[in-house]
């Protein structure tokens, strides 16, 4: 389906502002489809397609656990692409408790 002369006109406009606030802008030829990091001040809409760079997510998963050290207790993170495993955290001196008994994710 092919957009409207307004709504096209729109679409490039709130890219170009986006561009000139300093946000990424990205173009792909319309031919190979490949979006690739734009850094031009000139637009070709004729023959590429231009788009604000999308935010990527990422998911961050974690534990937290207690833990004594210097006769304190303290809160702990455990991230999940530790090299460090469960079962050992678990081992190490002072270790008391998991706090999450599931791993816990945000988004970052």
């Amino acid at each position: 389906m092919q957009e409207d002369t307004k709504t096209r006109l729109l679409r490039e406009a709130a890219v170009m502002q986006a561009y000139a606030n300093g946000e990424d802008v990205e173009f792909r030829d319309l031919r190979s489809g490949h979006w690739l990091t734009f850094g031009s001040d000139y637009f070709n809409f004729a023959e590429f397609d231009y788009r604000i760079k999308p935010v990527v997510k990422k998911s961050v998963g974690y534990r937290r656990y207690l833990r004594v050290f210097d006769n304190k207790e303290y809160i702990y993170f455990h991230h999940e692409n530790s090299s460090i495993s469960d079962a050992h955290l678990e081992t190490i001196k002072g270790f008391i408790r998991w706090i999450d008994t599931e791993w816990q994710y945000d988004i970052v």
